[in-house]
């Protein structure tokens, strides 16, 4: 009877794998944007946006999609996102797409490393204003597109050139395709850089460190 019933398992997964794995299902994302979140657990009291005019799809109670959308809040921290992932996602370790734009981000949050399965970080339209919190994304393996235009880092000299240097697995960067002539002039500019280059932008302060070439540079 064990056995009958584990088989029975296998098989429903497969079943609902099967399902979510259409196209049309995995681009529709669940979308808590514009809900004026400022705390990640308020999302238990909310429901997601319709999309196509209906509910987002369900299986076995939980939801039926890869993307997560959290834009157009007043989050500043979201602390315990990817367990209510776990508990509300069908298949939380291959959730490919997360967008936090547009809130109130200074740093980009640790929690998203938990994501290991994202393709796509929106991040634009927040607060952040240190260049070297990028580096902590280099842990996200997938991630092929990220955005984060529009906020106070989008000044500084070395933004572009730094995220390319650091993040040799991207395709796109704030919506812009990346070309092999991209990355060797940001390569380029990264090693004859000798002068300090801003990295933090704070109402009060700027600070200037000299970035220097990492061993992981020369994989």
């Amino acid at each position: 009877m064990a056995d009958l019933t584990k088989k029975l398992t296998k098989e429903s997964q497969i079943q609902a794998r099967s399902k979510i794995d259409s196209k049309a299902e995995i681009l529709d994302p669940i979308d808590f944007s514009f809900k004026d979140l400022m705390h990640i657990e308020e999302i238990n009291e909310s429901t997601p946006r319709l999309v196509n005019k209906k509910a987002p799809k369900k299986i076995d109670g939980k939801y039926a999609s890869l993307s997560l959308k959290l834009g157009y809040n007043a989050l500043k921290e979201i602390p315990g996102l990817y367990q209510w992932c776990e508990f509300s996602f069908l298949y939380p370790d291959q959730i490919s797409s997360l967008d936090l734009s547009f809130n109130c981000f200074s740093n980009i949050p640790d929690e998203i490393l938990n994501f290991q399965g994202l393709k796509c970080l929106y991040l634009h339209g927040n607060k952040i204003n240190n260049l070297m919190e990028v580096e902590k994304l280099k842990r996200l393996k997938n991630l092929t597109s990220l955005t984060l235009h529009g906020n106070p880092i989008e000044n500084l000299v070395a933004f572009r050139f730094f995220i390319l240097s650091r993040m040799p697995n991207l395709k796109t960067l704030n919506f812009t395709g990346i070309s092999k002539q991209d990355r060797q002039t940001a390569s380029t500019w990264i090693k004859s850089n000798s002068k300090p280059v801003t990295v933090v932008i704070d109402e009060n302060e700027m600070k200037n460190v000299k970035i220097k070439k990492s061993e992981s540079d020369d994989d």
